[in-house]
């Protein structure tokens, strides 16, 4: 299991497994763009299934998640087709009603189209077009090349046993 290697804190009185550690290691590792190439999520994609589809197997799923900041898949990983249209429809009572203004660079305007001087190509975002945009950035995301991941594992791995707490990676 990924967390077995973790160093562990004391939190409230308890042992408990430093999942914040992987942050702070990967920036001691100083991972370069020439690991990493860019990569688009696609619908009802889990870490799981893209490790399997990168690497041969589901097994380097936690390196897709740490390489990108990913902390709880539920808010950070994007949402397949339709369990987005189920979370608009629940979050908003009209999913194509008024959200905001932007300008034609996309800057959020205070007010509608036109006025006080505004150029008329102003334009509204819906409530679905703005969790859409949300939902769309989720999917752009960074993988390591299937070239370099096993070594990628060993090292992080190698480098987790010897750290015992975060004042170790300052």
């Amino acid at each position: 299991m990924y967390f077995t290697n973790h160093p562990k804190i004391e939190l409230n009185n308890r042992k408990v497994v430093n999942i914040f550690i992987a942050s702070r290691l990967l920036k001691k590792l100083n991972i370069n763009d020439f690991l990493l190439k860019e990569y688009t999520i696609k619908d009802g994609e889990t870490p799981e299934l893209l490790s399997y589809k990168l690497y041969n197997t589901p097994n380097y799923h936690w390196i897709i998640i740490i390489i990108n900041s990913i902390v709880n898949l539920n808010t950070d990983w994007p949402l397949s087709y339709n369990n987005f249209l189920d979370y608009v429809n629940t979050k908003y009572n009209d999913p194509y009603g008024f959200h905001h203004y932007e300008d034609d660079d996309g800057t959020v305007v205070d007010a509608p189209p036109g006025a006080f001087g505004q150029l008329l190509t102003d334009m509204t975002v819906t409530n679905l077009e703005y969790e859409t945009r949300i939902n769309d950035d989720k999917s752009k995301i960074k993988v390591i090349h299937s070239s370099h991941i096993v070594q990628f594992a060993l090292e992080f791995k190698k480098s987790l046993k010897g750290v015992k707490s975060n004042r170790q990676l300052k």
